[in-house]
């Protein structure tokens, strides 16, 4: 038995320095085609102001939330809670705009926007904070000290995000992904009614994911065929003519007000959005392995 051990010790050792051995003996990959190491990718240089621009409106996003969220401890301290709701979701709103791209950076969305249904202790547990504990605070407490506590603690966590946004960049796969992204929300989380479940609002949580999807969509139309940014512009002006029908004032209805037939229209062109955009990468000839394939005038 021991021999037996002994045996199969040096057979397994005997593999193990033949596949390293062949592994060393790999011929090379060479050539300007591709370049494979993930650390080493440069975004092509036609990309780079779309980037800059997209992070940018990303950081203004984040700057109108942090006003919208300063209004409404302004209106809290003065007794107009109502006007203090709808600041709420305005400044969600705002927040939801950048999300995908937030999520890039490490737990940020976790301590920004997480949602009661997280933990297994619910809004009991001490890490549910950021947006939703103001909401809840707000639309079912009315406890005034401590929605201006939590929107103090969320504003402070905002700036850094937003300090980090002006140095910060993405790669060019990292916002063709956060399109996609978005409409994944939107089917996921907001058709479910899943995000605010105290203000009932994810009809403005469904438009602005759709909308943010959409505002990558135009910034990519000069390097997407005509053909094909057709179907998803004209896809997309369906979804919102649905959508359109919940608006009122630049708020939407509560979310409790969408009818079966009208959810069940925007799960349907939603689903063919999200397939839609899924087609982007190979469309700008971005694969799924993050290569570029550098065209000859190209550096």
């Amino acid at each position: 038995m021991k021999n037996l051990r002994i045996i199969s010790v040096i057979i397994l050792l005997f593999y193990t320095h033949i596949i390293q051995a062949k592994a060393l003996r790999s011929q090379p990959q060479t050539g300007d085609s591709f370049i494979i190491s993930k650390g080493d990718i440069p975004t092509p240089n036609k990309y780079h102001s779309v980037i800059a621009y997209y992070m940018k409106y990303t950081k203004e996003k984040i700057s109108q939330s942090i006003i919208n969220l300063k209004k409404l401890q302004y209106e809290v301290k003065q007794g107009n809670i109502t006007q203090a709701k709808k600041l709420y979701i305005l400044a969600h709103n705002n927040y939801v705009m950048t999300r995908p791209i937030v999520m890039l950076f490490g737990d940020s969305d976790r301590i920004l926007d997480p949602r009661e249904s997280y933990f297994i202790q619910g809004r009991n547990d001490w890490r549910f904070k950021g947006f939703h504990l103001i909401e809840y605070l707000l639309f079912k407490t009315n406890n005034k000290d401590k929605v201006l506590s939590a929107t103090d603690d969320l504003i402070y966590n905002l700036t850094d995000i937003k300090e980090r946004l002006s140095i910060e960049t993405i790669e060019i796969t990292k916002l063709i992904q956060s399109s996609g992204d978005f409409i994944e929300t939107a089917i996921e989380v907001n058709l479910a009614g899943k995000e605010n479940i105290y203000s009932n609002s994810d009809l403005n949580d469904l438009h602005a994911n759709i909308e943010s999807s959409y505002k990558i969509l135009t910034l990519l139309k000069p390097f997407i065929p005509k053909d094909s940014y057709k179907i998803l512009d004209d896809n997309n002006m369906r979804i919102t003519s649905v959508l359109n029908e919940y608006k009122n004032n630049n708020i939407y209805l509560p979310f409790k007000h969408l009818t079966i037939n009208d959810k069940n229209k925007l799960y349907s062109l939603l689903s063919t959005q999200a397939d839609l955009l899924a087609t982007i990468r190979s469309l700008l000839k971005i694969n799924v392995y993050h290569k570029f394939e550098v065209e000859n005038n190209e550096k």
